[in-house]
């Protein structure tokens, strides 16, 4: 086995995991909301912590499909760039858009320590958890989209010599 082949076996597992991840919370969220509805309305008291456990299954399903998103290039462009355009254009959003998440992810990454410190310190009202724990797909999710976004950039690069290479670029991650 090859390290390029055991390498994109490692991607392809971690793209599974993520996704699912995402899909799982999601399930969950409609699951506390429907239970929080039916004790409510039905039994006419919900559960106190339904409502704060779908909150912290929303926020983590969404910046984990956010991953998904942007690996599969469902994110929102401003403008698409497609193989039919000039290579030179294609390089040109391909680098942009590394340079744009990079400053992002990394102001993110920069803020996280303090952020997760300071959550830390508070436990969730319902539940008893540890806001930090909460709070810390928030650099989970600046790390997997800085990550994918060099990862792009590189199959980017290494494709320019293909027929119709450098185009809007898929990772399976």
């Amino acid at each position: 086995m090859s390290p390029r082949w055991s390498f994109a076996a490692v991607v392809r597992a971690a793209n599974a995991f993520i996704w699912a991840s995402a899909a799982a919370l999601t399930v969950a969220m409609i699951m506390l909301i429907v239970l929080q509805i039916v004790g409510r309305y039905i039994f006419e008291e919900a559960p106190a912590w339904t409502e704060e456990a779908a909150r912290f299954a929303m926020v983590w399903a969404g910046l984990l499909g956010g991953v998904v998103a942007f690996q599969t290039d469902a994110d929102p462009v401003l403008t698409p760039v497609g193989r039919d355009k000039p290579f030179w254009l294609r390089r040109v959003q391909a680098w942009s858009r590394t340079l744009c998440v990079a400053i992002f992810t990394l102001v993110v990454l920069y803020y996280s320590p303090g952020f997760i410190s300071r959550a830390s310190a508070r436990d969730s009202e319902a539940l008893g958890w540890n806001m930090g724990l909460v709070g810390a797909i928030v650099p989970i999710y600046a790390a997997l989209i800085l990550l994918l976004a060099v990862i792009k950039l590189i199959v980017f690069e290494r494709s320019r010599g293909e027929e119709g290479g450098g185009g809007s670029v898929s990772v399976d991650l």
